[in-house]
């Protein structure tokens, strides 16, 4: 992948991937009047398994992509994110769709300022004390930090 900026595709992507989420929330949606949240959880992560095996298997990366030094962060983002998946599911199968969609477009909203906010207060510290490793958890539950 290249390192340089095209906004047209970036904006592109970003359309594509709102309207497949979207699309995933619906036929969760539809799914969890008959089906336990575990088995949509199952089947959701064992079909997006084969286009990235096949993604991976295409640009040879296949090997190095199941390598890792870092099992425990490994094992904590996998954990992170099936609880996220799990309460995501739960939320989709309890609340109406038109609020979980904007829930979830309310929380990158929070997420983004939350940067900003994290960033200033950084900036004006004069004790650096924001600039320590800061944990986040975002919505989805994927878990990340920054130092």
């Amino acid at each position: 992948m290249s390192g340089s900026a095209n906004p047209t595709i970036g904006i592109a992507l970003k359309i594509a991937s709102i309207f497949a989420f979207l699309i995933m929330s619906a036929l969760v949606k539809l799914a969890s009047r008959d089906m336990p949240i575990g088995e949509l959880m199952f089947f959701r992560a064992f079909f997006a398994l084969i286009p990235l095996a096949l993604w991976l298997w295409w640009n040879d990366e296949l090997r190095g992509a199941v390598k890792t030094t870092r099992l425990g962060g490994h094992l904590l983002r996998s954990i992170s994110g099936s609880g996220g998946m799990y309460f995501g599911f739960n939320a989709l199968a309890f609340l109406p769709l038109p609020d979980a969609t904007a829930l979830g477009y309310f929380f990158d909203f929070h997420r983004t300022s939350g940067f900003a906010f994290e960033r200033k207060c950084a900036l004006l510290s004069l004790d650096r004390d924001c600039n320590r490793i800061c944990w986040h958890f975002d919505y989805d539950g994927t878990a990340f930090f920054r130092s």
